[in-house]
């Protein structure tokens, strides 16, 4: 099964190292999860390398065994190309189908690697959407251009997500749009982020109206209806606070 996934005869293989077999991109970071691997016993997954010069997704299994007197290692390697195509495909179905607008981005860095804007790598339909603005505006661009802002909108936050990993959630209001918006930031790769919108203005609308309510309530409760003035319910009110204000 080897010999067939790779594409060598017996005697090609038996003469390759193990960096023969893996893609150049992930020789460093291989060598570092096959070591944490035989340790911990986890799974991990990595490209590798046919003899024909085409490529493939990996998972690796490593363990240690004694074998006549002496230690080796033992390497399971499971071809997950197609399942990986497979949860692509499930992604790319979530992604295009939610309720949220989402936009993927990356970090632009500059010659000292200090980050000065982000691209815009994808949005989803509801995006478009929600936001009133076309996909095609947006692919590839940097968010000062998309946007045509002098500079790139909460720069600050997205860098404390890539750098930190952490999630941040917040709410604005856009005046372009009059809405406002409940936005979660999340990590997304080594460089990126990802931002979630969900448009509450309506909720924003009915807490605002409830304030309102409840203060015209407080006043009904408070005063005379004929006169206007403070009533005893007031009165007694405020005494309290007062003489608990007097004893501290």
């Amino acid at each position: 099964a080897t010999l067939k996934t790779y594409g060598y005869s017996q005697t090609e293989f038996t003469a390759l190292t193990i960096n023969d077999l893996r893609h150049p991109s992930v020789q460093q970071l291989t060598s570092y999860q096959m070591k944490t691997a035989i340790t911990d016993g986890t799974i991990f997954e990595t490209t590798h390398c046919r003899k024909d010069g085409s490529s493939f997704l990996a998972e690796a299994t490593s363990y240690r065994l004694s074998f006549a007197a002496e230690e080796r290692l033992v390497t399971i390697i499971r071809d997950i190309t197609q399942r990986f195509h497979e949860k692509e495909e499930q992604f790319r179905s979530l992604f295009a189908n939610m309720a949220e607008g989402v936009v993927l981005h990356e970090l632009v860095r500059n010659d000292e690697g200090t980050p000065y804007d982000y691209r815009i790598i994808e949005v989803n339909p509801s995006y478009e959407r929600t936001l009133g603005i076309q996909r095609d505006r947006l692919i590839g661009k940097l968010a000062a251009d998309a946007y045509q802002l002098e500079e790139p909108p909460y720069l600050k936050e997205y860098i404390e997500v890539v750098t930190t990993h952490s999630t941040i959630n917040m709410e604005i209001y856009l005046a372009s749009l009059d809405k406002y918006f409940a936005i979660s930031i999340a990590p997304w790769g080594k460089n990126g982020f990802a931002t979630i919108f969900s448009d509450i203005t309506e909720i924003k609308t009915a807490q605002q109206e409830l304030l309102v309510k409840n203060s015209a309530l407080e006043e009904l409760a408070s005063t005379d209806r004929l006169t206007g003035i403070w009533n005893r319910r007031y009165f007694e009110k405020t005494t309290e606070n007062e003489m608990d204000r007097a004893k501290r």
